[in-house]
């Protein structure tokens, strides 16, 4: 080989080498994105179960709202039974929308009071009366289906994965229970 032969594939092969250094980086980057948007959406969960279950402990359930004329009342409608109860008062509106969505928080009323919408809720919410004591889901997000997983709270404080195999793609991987 030619010294411009060797020069060329050297050439090439730095190359090849950047460019394939920038996609691990990239890659990397992406990676160790979604585990903090993950933790940060489990510190989030776990700092609504704080007053869910203040309000649990009062009523004898999590918060729910009873649905009206046989219509499901959503997410974030069962979010303000919580929101509007003296237990919810010190939430804030960011604690309802997970880092890894596309949602933004509720903007605060002038008397400091907030409004959830499908826009600013990110979390599935129980939608029955179910007790603290009864182990089972009570809120979950699913805004982590690109890792392979739903993050629930249980009914006893705890965040966990769930598998998107265990779970049901036409119900948008929402667990059984809960409504979006």
């Amino acid at each position: 080989m030619s010294r411009t032969s060797i020069s060329r594939v050297v050439e090439v092969t730095a190359i090849v080498l950047v460019i394939s250094g920038f996609g691990w980086l990239t890659y990397e980057k992406r990676r160790s994105r979604g585990f903090s948007q993950q933790v940060s959406c489990n510190g989030r969960m776990r700092q609504l179960y704080i007053p869910m279950s203040e309000y649990a402990e009062k009523h004898g359930h999590f918060p729910f709202l009873q649905s009206k004329n046989g219509s499901t009342p959503r997410a974030y409608e069962h979010a303000h039974v919580l929101t509007r109860s003296r237990y919810g008062k010190t939430i804030d509106s960011s604690f309802f929308v997970c880092p890894a969505s596309r949602k933004s928080a509720a903007e605060f009323d002038a008397d400091g009071s907030f409004t959830l919408s499908p826009e600013t809720m990110g979390f599935a919410w129980i939608n029955h009366p179910s007790s603290p004591k009864k182990k089972g889901i009570v809120m979950a997000c699913t805004n982590h289906q690109d890792q392979g997983f739903v993050l629930v709270l249980t009914s006893d404080g705890s965040v966990n994965e769930i598998p998107l195999e265990e779970l049901d793609p036409k119900r948008d991987y929402v667990p059984e229970g809960l409504v979006d």
